[in-house]
C-alpha cells in the first residue's frame, strides 16, 4: 500500500479489498491484459483470498481467482456470479463450479 500512495494513489479505506482493486487498476493502466493484470497482483499478494474482477472495458469479462479462501463461480439466473460465501451458493446459483487451485483462473 505504502507504494502505491507514494506513486499518487488515494485510499478511502483501510481494507486490502481496495490495496487489491488499485494494484488491479495499476497493471492495466500499464497495458496489461486482463488475466495477466489478475496474475500479476497475485504474485504479489500473501495470505488467503479470493479475487473476483469485472473488466468493463473488455466486454465485462468477469475473472475470479482463490488462494485458500473458497471461491465459486456459476451463473445466477440472469449473469455469471463469483461467491466466496458458502451459504449463498445454493440459494443464488444455478450452476456452479468449484476453483480448486490459486492458479485457477475463469472467464
Amino acid at each position: 500500500k505504502e507504494e502505491l500512495v507514494k506513486e499518487g494513489a488515494n485510499f478511502v479505506s483501510d481494507t486490502d479489498t481496495e490495496v487489491i482493486s488499485q494494484l488491479l487498476n495499476k497493471a492495466i493502466l500499464s497495458g496489461l491484459q486482463p488475466v495477466e493484470a489478475i496474475l500479476d497482483v497475485v504474485n504479489k499478494i500473501n495470505g488467503s483470498f479470493a479475487i473476483c474482477a469485472i473488466f468493463k472495458d473488455f466486454g465485462n469479462l468477469l475473472i475470479g481467482v482463490k488462494n485458500k479462501s473458497p471461491l465459486v463461480v456459476g451463473y445466477g439466473k440472469s449473469a455469471p456470479v463469483c461467491i466466496s460465501d458458502p451459504p449463498t451458493w445454493s440459494i443464488l446459483l444455478v450452476f456452479f463450479r468449484y476453483a480448486n487451485r490459486k492458479d485457477e483462473i475463469f472467464s
